[in-house]
Formats: structure tokens, C-alpha cells, sequence
């Protein structure tokens, strides 16, 4: 399955169990940083995904997450 569509799938079904606004906000942030680095790292398919990449994303993108919170939350500092 594409990634791009799990992810797709996962906000929907946040949105169907009534999560707040507030935490959809921070899965869009987060998993929407997680789903960029995938693509930008050719991953297209969730199979392909592997825990090296996980570990690899902590290290190379938690600057991008922050910078990607400080643009949409006023209230992270």
C-alpha cells in the first residue's frame, strides 16, 4: 500500500474517532514530516519502510519537524 495513502487513511480514521483538532494538528506535523522523508528517501510503499529508516529520520529530520511546529503553532517555542 502507498504510503501517502496510509497516511490518508490514518487522519480519517482519527477524524472519524473524534480526535481533537489539536491532535490531528500534531499527527499532520509529525507523521506528514515522517511521509515527506519517505518520499524524499524513494519509499513509496509501506513495505519498503524499514526500522533503519525510522532510526534515520530521528536523527536527520527532528530540525525540520521543529521548524515544521514553529510554522503552524504559535504557541511552540
Amino acid at each position: 500500500m502507498l504510503l501517502k495513502f496510509s497516511y490518508q487513511d490514518f487522519l480519517e480514521d482519527r477524524r472519524f474517532k473524534n480526535s481533537s483538532e489539536k491532535n490531528l494538528l500534531n499527527y499532520r506535523i509529525l507523521l506528514g514530516g515522517f511521509i515527506n522523508y519517505c518520499i524524499d528517501s524513494k519509499l513509496l510503499n509501506i513495505e519498503d519502510v524499514k526500522p533503519i529508516h525510522i532510526t534515520l529520520l530521528g536523527g536527520k529530520n527532528i530540525l525540520c519537524i521543529k521548524r515544521t511546529i514553529r510554522n503552524h503553532c504559535e504557541w511552540f517555542v
